[in-house]
């Protein structure tokens, strides 16, 4: 959407998608760094998720009884403080006019929100 706003070029979107990528830390890293898993228990856990690809690595380990529901939360909530926001790394590379920056991502966030109130709940 930047791309398109002409707030950023593409091969400046590529240059931060690439450091965002390099700062993200795996759920399974994070799980075996705090002793949740070890590593033939990771292994196991990406052969399933190869059948079972609709499953992440968490919810598997969980139904494993590898890891509980505890663990993996607290290993989602490391796995988003220790990784670089793209927005942090767009406004640390990219000189842009802020102004024109928020509005974009104000029509972006109503995007989402639309989507969000069209789908159906489920009981």
């Amino acid at each position: 959407m930047l791309v398109l706003e002409g707030l950023i070029s593409v091969s400046a979107a590529a240059k931060i998608r690439e450091k965002v990528r390099e700062s993200w830390m795996p759920i399974g890293k994070i799980l075996r760094q705090r002793g949740h898993l070890s590593m033939d228990q990771m292994m196991r856990l990406l052969e399933m998720q190869s059948s079972e690809p609709h499953l992440r690595l968490g919810e598997l380990a969980v139904r494993e009884r590898w890891c509980t529901e505890e663990d993996v939360a607290e290993a989602l909530r490391l796995q988003r403080e220790m990784s670089a926001h793209p927005l942090e790394v767009f406004l640390s590379e990219v000189r842009c006019d802020r102004d024109r920056l928020c509005a974009v991502l104000l029509r972006y966030i109503r995007q989402i929100e639309s989507r969000i109130a069209e789908t159906p709940v489920q009981v």
